[in-house]
């Protein structure tokens, strides 16, 4: 057989085992979606707790976040230890809200004012998003692999602005354990899930994450509490109606009158 014939034969075989594994994964989509339908019609809004400890130069810096998230709205508050923070400080708050239409940050570092975020371009609010809502048929299985003793698909995705360019689905119950992502252009992040529990019955979420920078472990999330349908506020999602400390200078004073 001439090296042409060979040649030929060699790409039509590759072409082939990719739209198999396409279809495989397309497969394994629809797994995934059973697996949450109706998760939008029943969760009218859900009340998240989490406690998160990140590696900085400085030290470890930990914090309480409160979720809430109501339909294409959520609010996110975190309350921050810092490692030179003097003892019996308050810790410093920060929010951000997704209005529905755009990203609002307040924070003492601003003087407590609303400041609008530019247009995620990272993939970081999707990141925030529910991982299910955003996932098509445009990827495929490009390997296997263990996490934690898990057997695992590895999943490419094709998908403009994911916030994930692969995915790591155990075989068994169709859970995301590992996902990976550009961090800029030069670093890759990592996000390990696991202590999967059942939310509303039926719902599988993920309760701890560990993130990962160019392999190095910078930040672990633990979500403690998950409450749903408590008939949120649309004024929990107003940035007008947040008020938080005016600024650092007045934290730093009402330490000191203590």
């Amino acid at each position: 057989m001439s090296k042409s014939k060979m040649l030929v034969i060699t790409l039509a075989l590759m072409a082939i085992f990719s739209i198999v594994r396409a279809e495989e994964w397309q497969t394994i989509l629809r797994k995934i979606q059973a697996q949450y339908k109706g998760y939008k019609e029943n969760i009218k809004d859900i009340t998240m707790i989490m406690s998160s400890k990140t590696v900085t130069p400085k030290g470890e810096v930990t914090a309480e976040m409160t979720t809430y998230k109501k339909g294409e709205k959520s609010r996110i508050e975190t309350a921050m230890g810092m490692p030179d923070m003097p003892e019996g400080m308050e810790e410093m708050k920060i929010i951000v809200i997704n209005d529905g239409k755009d990203i609002w940050m307040i924070s003492p570092f601003m003087g407590g004012k609303k400041s609008k975020l530019p247009v995620d371009k990272s993939g970081y609010s999707k990141r925030q998003a529910d991982w299910w809502n955003w996932l098509s048929e445009k990827g495929k299985i490009i390997g296997s692999d263990k996490i934690d003793g898990t057997d695992c698909y590895i999943v490419q995705l094709d998908i403009e602005d994911a916030p994930y360019s692969k995915l790591w689905v155990s075989k068994n119950k169709y859970s995301v354990l590992k996902a990976e992502y550009a961090e800029g252009k030069k670093h890759k992040g990592e996000i390990i899930f696991s202590d999967y529990k059942i939310v509303d019955n039926r719902y599988p979420y993920p309760h701890k994450m560990k993130i990962f920078l160019d392999g190095e472990p910078t930040s672990t999330i633990e979500i403690k509490s998950i409450e749903i349908n408590k008939g949120l506020s649309d004024e929990l999602f107003d940035p007008d109606r947040v008020k938080v400390k005016s600024g650092i200078r007045q934290m730093m004073q009402e330490h000191q009158e203590k």
